[in-house]
C-alpha cells in the first residue's frame, strides 16, 4: 500500500486567499474581537515605544545633570586641594632645615 501525494489534485492558491478562506472559518463576532485585540495591542505598543523612548531620554539627561556633573565637580575640588596640599608640603620641606639624625654635623666654632 502505498500513499503517495499526487501533485495534480493541489489547487494554486495565493496568501490572500488563503487568508480569506480561513477568516470564513470563524464567526462575525470571533473576527472581531480578534480584530478589535490586534487593535489594542498595537496601539498599545506604540505607545508604549513612542512613550517609553521619551521617558528613557528625560532620565538619562535628568541623571546627567543632577547627578554626574556635580560629581565631576566635586573630584575637580578635591583633586585641586590635594594639590594645593602637595605644593604646601614641597614648600615646607624646602624651607625647613634639617635637624635628624641624617643631617651634617654643625660646623665648628
Amino acid at each position: 500500500m502505498s500513499h503517495r501525494f499526487d501533485e495534480s489534485k493541489v489547487v494554486d492558491e495565493s496568501v490572500v486567499e488563503r487568508i480569506f478562506a480561513l477568516s470564513e472559518m470563524f464567526p462575525e463576532p470571533v473576527r472581531k474581537t480578534a480584530s478589535a485585540a490586534w487593535d489594542v495591542t498595537k496601539k498599545g505598543t506604540s505607545f508604549a515605544f513612542k512613550y517609553g523612548g521619551q521617558l528613557t531620554w528625560i532620565l538619562t539627561t535628568s541623571a546627567l545633570v543632577l547627578f554626574l556633573i556635580p560629581q565631576y565637580e566635586q573630584d575637580q575640588e578635591q583633586q585641586m586641594a590635594q594639590s594645593q596640599s602637595s605644593r604646601m608640603q614641597s614648600r615646607q620641606m624646602l624651607t625647613t632645615p634639617v635637624d635628624g639624625p641624617g643631617a651634617p654635623p654643625p660646623a665648628p666654632k
